[in-house]
């Protein structure tokens, strides 16, 4: 026996120990577990090294904050308010504890955020980010949330002006990488102004916009007869083509004296809420552009492409195949010439129809 113990320990010695498993990355998805899981990994496991943590689902909004101790060296943060942890006082305010709980992790390098409302929470946020965020992607999010007594539909995102986004640019000096949503108003001086001040962002080099088509305030429902003057409005927002897109652009590169940007998207979006009969013509002028800087054929002029095309044709060909499927109904007609006077012979959605040109002040 006293042979057996003297080689174990002399086992037990030269055997080096096994280190302690370590993760870099975490994704907890909408079905669960949920964030106490991260408190009991931090006893089998070592967080320390954490680079990214995605919550897609936010529960426990208090857990979360308990949690952000334990990643030290979190570098990319994604995390959704769709949980039914995360509550809403009201139809535009967040969730003071799971703001407080972001706000606990070690200043971030990327950070995502899906269903912000309020701008007043995302300054709280960026006061804390801001300063290190390489890359930041705010994007909304439709899921209503059970208020009693009040209704939640709608798209949720902090709708920024002009000064926000220049007070944004000042808080995120080192932004490289930036998505963010903004609600167009038929290209008015106001929405001039917000695409000029994301020239501020001095080291940007790549940008998508999603632009929100749709000026109806929340809650919208989903009813079957919008309001003409409504409708026209959303098909002169929603509207884009190339001429549009490199607007766009030139606003904002005009105004950013590095230059240093390099790509821009342009999300048009707001289909949610709207009749079948809208949707589908929408659904076609609603195209979406990339505008690139270098143009290998003709240097200095942007190169402009449409993201998605065929893509959009096959759809439309699968869901509106046939003719009863594929004309505009009076209504619609009526709308559109208003729009776009006089109407084409042609009276299919599929018509071409130009975009209405930005109006900047100093034009």
């Amino acid at each position: 026996m006293d042979m057996l113990q003297q080689v174990w320990h002399n086992f037990a010695v030269a055997t080096q120990p096994a280190p302690i498993s370590s993760l870099q990355s975490i994704s907890i998805g909408q079905l669960g577990p949920h964030e106490d899981i991260l408190l009991r990994l931090a006893n089998v496991v070592d967080l320390s090294q954490l680079r990214s943590l995605q919550i897609d689902q936010a529960f426990d909004t208090a857990v979360l904050a308990r949690a952000a101790t334990l990643f030290p060296n979190l570098e990319r943060l994604f995390i959704s308010t769709n949980g039914h942890g995360w509550q809403f006082p009201a139809l535009s305010t967040d969730d003071d504890t799971g703001i407080s709980a972001i706000r606990a992790f070690n200043p971030l390098k990327y950070l995502y955020l899906r269903g912000f409302r309020s701008v007043s929470s995302l300054n709280q946020i960026i006061q804390r980010h801001g300063p290190s965020l390489k890359g930041l992607i705010i994007v909304p999010c439709t899921r209503p949330k059970n208020r009693t007594g009040k209704s939640d539909s709608g798209y949720k995102y902090p709708e920024l002006d002009a000064f926000d986004i220049s007070q944004l640019a000042k808080s995120c000096p080192q932004l490289e990488e930036l998505r963010l949503p903004i609600k167009r108003s038929m290209g008015s001086q106001e929405e001039c102004e917000m695409y000029k001040a994301l020239g501020n962002f001095s080291t940007l080099y790549s940008l998508v916009l999603d632009l929100h088509f749709d000026p109806r305030s929340r809650p919208v429902y989903r009813i079957e007869e919008v309001e003409i003057s409504v409708l026209q409005e959303i098909f002169v927002n929603a509207t884009m083509n190339e001429k549009l897109a490199l607007q766009i652009w030139h606003l904002i590169s005009s105004k950013q004296a590095s230059r240093r940007l390099q790509n821009l998207r342009v999300v048009p979006f707001g289909l949610n809420y709207l009749p079948d009969d809208e949707t589908r013509l929408l659904d076609w002028c609603s195209r979406s552009f990339l505008i690139t800087r270098y143009n290998f054929q003709n240097l200095g002029v942007p190169t402009v492409r449409e993201i998605g095309k065929r893509e959009r044709e096959i759809r439309h060909q699968w869901l509106y195949n046939g003719p009863d499927k594929r004309c505009i109904t009076e209504r619609l007609a009526r709308v559109l010439s208003d729009v776009w006077p006089p109407e084409p012979e042609d009276n299919s959605w599929e018509s071409v129809r130009s975009s209405f040109p930005l109006q900047p002040n100093d034009a």
